[in-house]
């Protein structure tokens, strides 16, 4: 029997390149591509039908999720009314007429339609700008035509709109492919001397912009589709002309506006068509107001621009008499009439690729008011700041676009491109558009701007990447509009986007790091190193974030799993109202068993991201390293290093960016030793005392700043040993006992250094170990370091101890070593390390060479934390 066909789709794809294609016996009935999704009800005749979905890409790019998602088919009968308005549902033993949802009148009264009431066809206001008359572009409403002035048009329903009048030799008609959306209008099959046209009327009451999207496939130079203005024509285009947009203005009253596409006497090439689709109109964006308007050409250039329509010529020093500097008063040679549609200025998808954090603050004053009267600016900002996921992103190099064509007028490059905060200058692209406006695209790469003043764009053209120059706080472009009196503009409440990005994403993920190591602040979550795949037992692992968008409610979180699949860890944060950009981190211990585990990262309760890891039991190793543990989880992992049968060696407590965090070796432990950590001098003097006293010895300690306060941690081992220990001393009382004790025959062993801000601070240890010849000496920078340690080499002398700590208010450390003369069979040192040389280094030299691991110091560098390290034959 007569049925519908009814399902849904869900597509994330390429738009315009890979579709969702629905064939009905081979026959195309619906394609869409791109992000988004309906509910579909097609009509089957009587019979056997084979229905197909498919996914079809072009041949190359991969876009967001890639996939397509089909749900809730279902067939239902359809009653044969033989009233083309209706199709009719089964109820009972009667079939109950109800008109279709596709605009069609249900009577003779083209402003309503009806809807099903007790079988009949009940006549109700359609308010969906369907026509109330042929070819004006109203609407209906409580069943009375009423002008709106001007509409929008996407040609979505399989039928063109009442209020569109198509005429000639062969109608316009619905066609699929469009310039965002699945279908256009297209041009009909005319042969030679023939030609097709469009129409429809408008009422505007201001000045106003048609804008709309065009497309030809014809014979170059002489078949055209033409655009013409109550009768009078605009433009014209022929050959192969790819989707772009027009714009053109409107003045107050009513017009009509037609497309033709007309053929020659001969000849017909490529597709023999021209298509248009969403048409749209918009507020006159032209620069200053002339309240008065002729129609000569004023400013003699035989152009249609602003300046014809001032009253009093273009050089008078306030032509249009509005007391403002405007382009009505000198005419600069720009049209200003032209409107200025703007293309989005990054590539990708939006919540995916990148998010906008801050519209143009529209309030004048101290407050605060974006273009949808919300608070997603700040006070004064004059741009839209579009960020990307992190500087991994950056790093990858994320193209910035040219919104609109023009010329660039300026450039800036050569800054430091990595800013977390308001600091330096930027590198930027000003771009100098057709109608007077300027657009600016700041915060860009250092090195990565590709254009150079007077260099022409076009829309789409690559003008550099984006960074984090200036005052920036993340990896982002800041665009700016302006006019030609250089006042800063909106382009939401402009409404100058072909595409405009959505006001209020939903929650959704754009990148997750994990790490080995705590992630300090939300400062490592914009600049995470490499995603690990291999971690050890007692090993600190950071996970973190960042999304786009969300509201109330909403939620993200972290999952660990353990190799037979039992949840280790899971941490979640709410958020509590509309989110932009956000950030998150969580730290975990993993405490075994070795095995593959697995990270979640979750959006709303449910899996968005995994991560494998490999975790390895490295029980048959005497020794390891430890680094980044955040002071807070060091209890933690130490209980877990102490459960699998290890003690700490070296100890290390270091400050970045004001949090405390602690690195350390560990090796495989015998019965007889003792540690402590976050103790304050006295009770850690008291300790010593204890221990010592008992026929202990302290192996190594160090000092550090915890909260502020200073606090020490210490390794002691069963064995007595003749030392002199003394804390928190001036560098000057320091010297002073180095001077005595040295004279006395003792020799400085180890020496930490912390700086509080009333100037450095020295702990000190002593013994009377034999070493024979031995210095030590400091305060050194990085390279000062490097060649004192080349002269100590040359002398036969090799390092013991290294201590590396940074002075307030200094982006680097500073060294002081102690070398002796027992060197080694074989040993490697190395300073100014990251976290993933650290590791290059130890897998060298512990892995390969055999060496244990002997110090190991971190310290502060630019904001990031370093290391210092030793590995010597055993």
């Amino acid at each position: 029997a007569p049925s519908l066909l009814r399902f849904r789709y869900r597509i994330d794809s390429e738009a315009g390149f890979d579709f969702l294609v629905v064939r009905i016996d081979g026959e195309i009935a619906v394609t869409a591509s791109g992000q988004g999704g309906e509910d579909v009800e097609l009509g089957l005749e009587p019979g056997l039908h084979t229905i197909t979905w498919s996914y079809e890409k072009d041949e190359s790019v991969g876009q967001s999720r890639d996939t397509v998602w089909i749900d809730a088919i279902e067939l239902v009968p359809a009653c044969d009314t033989g009233d083309a308005c209706s199709v009719g549902l089964p109820a009972g033993d009667a079939c109950l007429v109800c008109p279709a949802n596709d605009g069609a009148a249900c009577g003779d009264d083209a402003c309503l339609a009806g809807t099903c009431r007790a079988g009949a066809c009940d006549a109700q206001p359609v308010d969906d700008c369907t026509a109330c008359g042929e070819g004006v572009l109203d609407t209906c409403s409580a069943g009375v035509c009423q002008p709106t002035g001007l509409g929008s048009e996407s040609f979505e329903w399989p039928t063109l709109p009442g209020y569109i009048v198509t005429e000639g030799d062969a109608p316009w008609s619905v066609s699929e492919g469009g310039f965002h959306n699945r279908r256009s209008a297209r041009s009909g099959d005319i042969a030679d001397l023939e030609r097709s046209d469009m129409r429809v009327m408008v009422d505007a009451e201001e000045p106003q912009f048609v804008r709309f999207a065009l497309r030809v496939r014809s014979e170059v130079d002489f078949d055209f589709l033409i655009f013409s203005v109550d009768g009078e024509e605009r433009d014209r285009w022929s050959g192969d002309v790819d989707w772009t947009t027009a714009g053109y203005l409107l003045t107050p009253g009513v017009h009509e506006l037609r497309w033709s596409y007309v053929k020659d006497e001969s000849v017909s090439d490529l597709e023999d068509a021209a298509w248009i689709d969403a048409i749209g109109f918009t507020r006159e964006q032209g620069c200053g107001a002339c309240e008065a308007r002729d129609s000569g050409d004023a400013d003699g250039d035989q152009v249609a621009d602003r300046c014809d329509l001032c009253p009093d010529g273009p050089n008078d020093a306030d032509a249009d008499g509005d007391q403002q500097p405007d382009a009505c008063d000198a005419c600069p040679g720009f049209d200003d009439f032209a409107p200025l549609i703007l293309a989005r200025p990054l590539s990708g998808t939006e919540g995916v690729h990148w998010v906008i954090n801050n519209y143009v603050d529209l309030d004048p004053g101290e407050g605060i008011e974006d273009y949808a009267g919300g608070a997603k600016t700040y006070d004064g900002h004059q741009g839209v700041d579009i960020d990307i996921a992190n500087f991994r992103a950056m790093d990858a190099g994320y193209l910035v676009l040219a919104a609109a064509a023009g010329v660039v007028e300026a450039t800036g490059d050569g800054n430091f491109d990595r800013n977390v905060e308001c600091v330096g200058e930027w590198n930027f692209v000003r771009v100098r558009h057709a109608n007077g406006f300027s657009t600016t695209y700041g915060h860009l790469k250092n090195g990565g701007v590709a254009v150079a003043p007077g260099d022409p764009v076009e829309e789409g053209d690559i003008l550099g990447l984006v960074g984090s120059s200036g005052c920036s706080t993340t990896a982002h472009l800041h665009f700016e509009v302006r006019d030609c009196a250089d006042a800063v503009v909106s382009p939401f409440h402009a409404e100058m986007w072909d595409l405009a990005p959505v006001y209020d994403p939903p929650l959704t993920l754009m990148d997750a790091n994990v790490q080995r190591g705590s992630i300090r602040d939300v400062n490592d979550v914009k600049d995470p190193p490499p995603d690990i795949d291999r971690a050890f037992i007692g090993d600190v692992i950071g996970v973190g974030l960042s999304t786009a968008g969300g509201d109330a409610g909403n939620t993200v979180g972290v999952r660990v799993l353990r190799p037979d699949g039992a949840e280790h860890f899971a941490r979640s944060a709410a958020l509590n109202g509309p989110q932009r950009h956000g950030f998150y981190f969580w730290n975990a211990v993993i405490d075994g068993p070795g095995g593959r585990w697995t990270v979640e990262v979750r959006i709303n309760g449910v899996v968005a991201r995994t991560y494998p890891i490999n975790v390895v039991d490295d029980a048959a190793d005497d020794w390891r390293i430890r680094y980044d543990v955040a002071h807070r989880d060091y209890q933690t992992m130490f209980d877990v290093m102490l459960a699998a049968g290890f003690r700490p060696d070296s100890l290390s407590g270091y400050e970045v960016n004001g949090e405390t965090f602690v690195a350390a070796v560990f090796r495989r432990a015998v019965a007889g030793w003792a540690a402590v950590h976050g103790r304050t001098a006295a009770d850690f003097r008291a300790t010593h005392d204890e221990l010592t006293g008992a026929g202990a010895h302290l192996v190594d300690f160090d000092a550090y700043l915890l909260d502020g306060q200073l606090r020490y941690a210490g390794v002691w081992v069963v064995g007595a040993r003749e030392q002199t220990l003394s804390l928190d001393q001036s560098l000057g009382d320091f010297q002073a006992q180095f001077n005595a004790l040295v004279g006395q025959g003792w020799r400085l062993a180890r020496l930490s250094v912390i700086d509080a801000g009333a100037g450095p601070r020295a702990s000190a240890l002593f013994d009377r170990e034999d070493v024979g010849g031995w210095t030590a000496q400091g305060i050194f920078t990085s390279a000062e370091y490097q060649a004192f340690a080349e002269q100590q080499l040359g002398l036969g002398r090799w390092v013991q101890d290294v201590e590396a700590y940074t002075p307030l208010g200094a982006d680097d450390g500073r060294f002081f070593a102690i070398f002796d003369s027992v060197f080694p069979a074989g040993a490697v040192t190395r300073h100014v390390l990251t976290g993933a040389a650290l590791e290059a280094e130890h897998a060298q030299a512990f892995g390969v060479s055999g060496f244990v691991p002997i110090t190991l110091r971190g310290y502060q560098r630019d904001g990031q934390s370093y290391f210092v390290a030793t590995w010597n034959a055993p």
